[in-house]
């Protein structure tokens, strides 16, 4: 019986790996190592640290046993992660590519409550519109083509990562057969552009969704009545101003319901699960 649904070259994967996050990353490094004399992409997508949690002995074993069981577990696997980002770093550095590879570290939400994940002072929780949803660790090392050690102040996507990417290459835009949403974000960073990215983004998941208009905020929380927020001064979401600014309310509902009619029906069940057939047992 097949265990797990990992296939290598279209083939399931033996079941005699080790810990997978280790093992994913070993093996990124090996292909680094193996194709590093040519131009390379390499998407590298773990599954930690998405439940079920698993951690190994040793990797508990280094955690405070003080904190609760699910949160050292989640602490294990960070450090796992971790241990598993360096295999392929170490692998770029020992092969000369350190500094002519763009390197992007990204997940795909805020943290749940079901692994002991935090959101530190943001509220929401992954697949909700509000921050503590929405935002995630964004992190780009680049030495040859971006400044070292700075903290970009205005929003971004993950949209953008497939205009950056393609520019780094030395592609166009203009040679796709459709437009792109995201954006070449290297101007924007280096100085070049000295405006937002995007004047606006959008966010829609079942009956969630929200709009983002500059520091101007629009959130819908499960089909409730929108919430407005200024996020320049209110990060945490915490004081809704809608009574007081009609007008914003008014204008972002508009931009909203315009981006969202160019949408397809969703794909998706309103709590976010993907639609299973029931079986007869």
């Amino acid at each position: 019986t097949q265990l797990n649904r990992l296939l290598h070259d279209q083939q399931p994967v033996d079941e005699t790996f080790g810990y997978m996050t280790d093992h994913l990353g070993r093996r990124a490094a090996e292909y680094i190592d193996k194709y590093h004399q040519q131009p390379f992409f390499l998407y590298l997508s773990y599954n930690a640290v998405h439940t079920p949690m698993h951690a190994t002995e040793d990797d508990l074993n280094a955690v405070s046993p003080e904190l609760s069981a699910k949160r050292r577990k989640l602490v294990a696997m960070t450090h796992a992660l971790d241990r598993s980002v360096g295999f392929v770093l170490d692998a770029l550095k020992q092969n000369g590519l350190e500094n002519n590879t763009m390197v992007v570290f990204i997940n795909d939400n805020g943290g749940a409550t079901n692994n002991a994940s935090q959101n530190g002072t943001l509220r929401g929780k992954k697949g909700s519109p509000f921050e503590g949803g929405i935002r995630i660790p964004y992190m780009v090392r680049w030495p040859d083509g971006w400044p070292r050690g700075i903290r970009y102040p205005h929003p971004v996507s993950t949209l953008d990562l497939f205009p950056t990417l393609l520019a780094a290459a030395g592609g166009r835009p203009a040679s796709l057969p459709k437009p792109l949403d995201g954006v070449d974000l290297t101007p924007f960073v280096t100085g070049e552009k000295d405006v937002r990215p995007h004047p606006t983004l959008f966010w829609r998941r079942g009956n969630n969704w929200a709009i983002r208009d500059g520091d101007w905020k629009l959130v819908n929380a499960q089909g409730d009545d929108p919430l407005l927020f200024d996020l320049s001064s209110d990060e945490q979401e915490q004081v809704d101003v809608s009574s007081s600014q009609g007008e914003v309310v008014a204008r972002l509902q508009r931009e909203y319901d315009n981006w969202n009619a160019q949408l397809v029906p969703a794909k998706w069940r309103t709590g976010g699960g993907r639609k299973r057939k029931t079986q007869k047992q």
